[in-house]
């Protein structure tokens, strides 16, 4: 507990200080040592649905504007979108938590810090460990033009990126190599481009992003009105995607010449 009073101390002298004005509102309270905060979302490693593992997102949402809690943000075919993740906001290495882990089971486990951007869950009468990995929380920060030195590799939670007439966030992993070259791949995907699967290729010139896009694996996307078929009676696609770094931990990307994407960072290092 002293590690968390220590940290939930350094938060507020933060935000007596002032965080400045670019910062997004909300963030000093989304630190793993406050899981009361209005908006934070999760990456979760470790979870299992019919025998394999899987990942998971969970984010607090507002309820009634009394309440916060903690549901999935997306399901699969053991929870559905809007499940409750747990039954109450847990104290770090407090009580027990009851975690919803699928099929309608439910498992208590003790939640402790795994570092200053993590919370590890420690099932109370079994072996499962999940570990729960914080997202950057701003949801449009102003741009800061002076950004130099970007290192944009990493996990991301995108939000946004269409799949027929459905966006579900997702998680996807950008490969930063040299010469300002970014490859995106989907981590967790959807029906349209699967796990595991390429999708963007960009450049970067300093906060500015541009490349080419894709939205299905074979290229079908007639259920999107994109103006004159192709010779073949297909819609045409734009593939061209371009893009503003806001800030290390946040970026916004153009598709489909009018729909917003935006991919906040899972800050947290993943499972070893």
């Amino acid at each position: 507990m002293n590690r968390l009073i220590s940290l939930m101390l350094a938060l507020t002298v933060a935000a007596a200080l002032g965080c400045g004005e670019d910062e997004p509102e909300g963030l000093p309270n989304a630190s793993p040592g406050d899981l009361s905060a209005e908006r934070v979302d999760w990456v979760v490693h470790g979870m299992y649905c019919e025998g394999e593992e899987v990942l998971r997102m969970v984010g607090t949402v507002d309820e009634n504007d009394e309440a916060y809690e903690t549901r999935y943000m997306r399901g699969d075919e053991c929870v559905d979108e809007g499940d409750p993740f747990w039954d109450e906001i847990p104290e770090i290495d407090g009580d027990d938590v009851t975690v919803t882990v699928g099929d309608g089971e439910q498992s208590d486990f003790t939640a402790e810090l795994a570092d200053d951007d993590a919370i590890r869950l420690v099932e109370r009468d079994g072996d499962d460990e999940l570990l729960m990995r914080r997202v950057y929380p701003g949801t449009n920060p102003t741009p800061n033009p002076e950004l130099s030195d970007i290192d944009l590799a990493g996990e991301w939670w995108m939000e946004g990126y269409p799949c027929h007439e459905e966006e579900v966030p997702q998680v996807v992993r950008i490969i930063d190599s040299a010469g300002a070259d970014l490859h995106f791949s989907k981590v967790l995907g959807d029906e349209c481009i699967g796990d595991g699967e390429s999708f963007i290729d960009a450049t970067r010139d300093g906060t500015s992003l541009s490349g080419e896009a894709e939205f299905t694996e074979s290229g079908d996307f007639n259920d999107f009105d994109f103006g004159d078929d192709d010779e073949n009676g297909e819609a045409e696609v734009p593939t061209e995607v371009t893009g503003t770094v806001h800030r290390e931990d946040f970026m916004r990307l153009t598709v489909l010449e009018t729909q917003a994407v935006n991919l906040r960072r899972v800050v947290a290092d993943g499972p070893e």
